[in-house]
């Protein structure tokens, strides 16, 4: 019996099941050969949706650069850009303190003035 697009069985680039089986190390790349199905779909084996903490109807977040697609979850892509930002404030800054003053600050000019 033919298997249908998303019941066949994911294989590594050398053809071998996709598999973080004993002595996986977490930092080691986890591969993975895809195939692109009717509509553009590809179907993301579980043993990577797990290590993405992936659902179904989850939102990913796809960038293309110099030929590759990259895809990371909705929450890394979140982390991503506080790390960003994080660098970006001087330490002992707290954003939400300034924001909150500059609030304050507006209030009373609304009052001085109207």
């Amino acid at each position: 019996m033919k298997k249908g697009f998303a019941e066949e069985q994911q294989v590594g680039l050398a053809g071998i099941p996709v598999s973080d089986g004993p002595g996986f190390a977490e930092t080691a790349p986890l591969r993975a050969k895809l195939k692109v199905g009717p509509g553009g779909r590809v179907v993301i084996p579980a043993v990577i949706r797990d290590k993405l903490g992936l659902s179904e109807g989850d939102a990913l977040m796809a960038t293309f650069e110099n030929g590759e697609m990259r895809m990371v979850s909705l929450a890394q892509s979140v982390r991503q850009a506080q790390a960003i930002v994080r660098g970006l404030v001087p330490p002992g800054v707290s954003l939400v303190d300034e924001l909150l003053e500059d609030r304050r600050q507006e209030v009373l000019k609304e009052r001085k003035s109207g």
